[in-house]
């Protein structure tokens, strides 16, 4: 599902595919950015294209029917609406809308009025909407129209040596959102869409030469230095022992999927765009007005006031771009280091849990901070 979240939206119809629908229906599904996204067909399946809208006139006795989108009472293609039966009464809704046709509400009204007749005509009485991780607008869409986010199916889209993890949500028939409303969290998930949409920024500090910035190839070296260090292995959950092959997964795998799907945003601390550490923002938590830090200084940055002035810059950028109420912090006890910089930047320590997770062999004792939106930050 690829679509538009726009409130205001031109009349649109649903009306049946015509052999004049080829043509624009095969540009759109051979479209870099559509092929990225969509999960209806595979980028390697160009062979089926030309029978894609054939497969529409075998109407739902084999288990898919579907629409084009054009504008009301004119010819005109804006994309298409489908409807995929996954057993006697529930469905697959999935949409994709032509580039020059999103953004102005298209997808959300073709989605309304497909789920409507779904529910209304078909006996249907669940919907499924899956879309992949870093899909955002997919993603906004189903939650406009009210489904409810039910987890994710790891390596479930994508071809066998490049897999994608997709979102998976439910709505049951009388859950169907009205046209113009936005159902609760639609508006937060709205603004976070919107930064993970654009590419992962540079947040300078109170110090000039310091900065937060994505991490690089150039990085790789030096945060296996960093790692292999005794108290980095001591108080962190890096693997051990660390190698560079650890530090290219974690540059080109970890951080870059981590932004693109909205679980973390990791960064590196940069003096002078040198490797000073990492600090991360964990935003995949149950609670989605909850978010975490982690943060580990490379040895030879210590003691310099680096770190403290990062956590400042990530905890305010977790409020102000991203809307979180609440970021926590954890460490395990005894990590004073960790302590003193998480109080410098405004944290309250609020207690311990006790064998609250997994370390190495062990399930140790961890202390728990948090700072709130409206505590001050250092």
């Amino acid at each position: 599902m690829s679509a538009d979240n726009a409130a205001v939206s031109p009349p649109v119809t649903l009306r049946p595919a015509t052999e004049h629908d080829n043509d624009p229906l095969e540009t759109l599904l051979k479209d870099a950015g559509v092929q990225q996204q969509t999960l209806l067909i595979n980028s390697g399946d160009a062979e089926k294209l030309p029978h894609y809208l054939e497969d529409f006139d075998a109407g739902w006795r084999q288990g898919l029917t579907g629409w084009v989108i054009g504008p009301e009472n004119v010819e005109g293609f804006f994309g298409i609406v489908v409807l995929r039966r996954l057993s006697p009464h529930t469905a697959g809704l999935s949409c994709v809308i032509a580039p020059e046709a999103r953004g102005n509400g298209i997808a959300r009204r073709a989605c309304h009025a497909a789920a409507t007749f779904a529910f209304d005509a078909l006996n249907i009485t669940r919907l499924e909407a899956r879309v992949r991780t870093d899909d955002h607008v997919g993603r906004l869409l189903a939650l406009r129209l009210g489904f409810a986010p039910e987890g994710v199916a790891r390596a479930a889209a994508g071809e066998p040596d490049d897999p994608s993890d997709v979102w998976t949500a439910g709505l049951l028939a009388g859950e169907l959102a009205g046209p113009s409303s936005e159902p609760d969290g639609y508006a937060l998930a709205r603004t976070r869409a919107g930064q993970l949409l654009e590419p992962q920024p540079v947040l300078p500090t109170a110090i000039p030469q310091l900065r937060l910035r994505p991490l690089t190839e150039a990085d790789i070296d030096p945060l296996t230095q960093a790692c292999q260090d005794p108290q980095t292995a001591r108080w962190t959950t890096v693997p051990q022992p660390y190698t560079r092959d650890h530090s290219v997964g974690f540059v080109r795998d970890i951080a870059r999927k981590g932004w693109s799907t909205g679980t973390t945003a990791i960064f590196a601390i940069a003096d002078n765009d040198g490797y000073c550490g990492t600090i991360d923002l964990r935003m995949d938590l149950a609670d989605p007005l909850v978010a975490e830090i982690g943060y580990n200084s490379a040895p030879w940055a210590r003691n310099r006031g680096y770190m403290t002035h990062a956590v400042r810059t990530i905890t305010r950028y977790a409020f102000e771009s991203f809307g979180f109420l609440r970021v926590e912090w954890r460490a395990l006890v005894g990590n004073d280091a960790s302590r003193r910089v998480a109080q410098k930047a405004g944290f309250t320590i609020e207690g311990v849990a006790r064998c609250e997770t997994q370390h190495r062999d062990e399930r140790p004792d961890f202390w728990i901070g948090a700072i709130v939106r409206g505590d001050s930050v250092g």
